[in-house]
């Protein structure tokens, strides 16, 4: 195993258990099998979690997004968060990883990792569209 290959996968298992910690038992769950998945090539389950801030696509561009649709994950700096996570859904920004959430990715990826995700849920009946998204660290 190179070094290179092994730092990934004690980054991946770290990233995935500090996920867990900060999220849930669903998570938690998910944890346990990161590093198999991870030395298999495949993405890594990392944490499930809600958009925030959905200002960026409009209720009918939300209730297009069905589960499973692919999303992708990048630093977006904003005014109010210099580690922001934004996330886009066919070009359109859906919104951002809350911010608590969002610390462990950011560090992730500015340690040059990456990361994707699928849409699990889109809620647009109440007053405020609600997106959950599962993102995965690439191995």
């Amino acid at each position: 195993m190179t070094g290179s290959r092994r730092q990934f996968l004690i980054g991946a298992g770290t990233a995935a258990a500090a996920a867990a910690a900060l999220a849930g038992p669903a998570e938690a769950a998910r944890a346990s099998h990161s590093a198999s998945a991870a030395r298999s090539g495949a993405r890594v389950p990392l944490l499930l979690t809600r958009v925030a801030d959905g200002q960026g696509a409009s209720r009918a561009e939300l209730a297009r997004l069905v589960p499973g649709t692919p999303v992708t994950l990048s630093l977006a700096p904003t005014d109010y968060d210099g580690r922001a996570v934004e996330v886009v859904a066919g070009g359109s920004r859906v919104g951002f990883v809350p911010p608590r959430r969002a610390e462990a990715l950011a560090s992730l990826l500015e340690a040059g990792y990456q990361a994707d995700g699928v849409v699990h849920e889109v809620r647009v009946g109440g007053p405020r569209p609600e997106v959950t998204v599962e993102v995965r660290l690439l191995a």
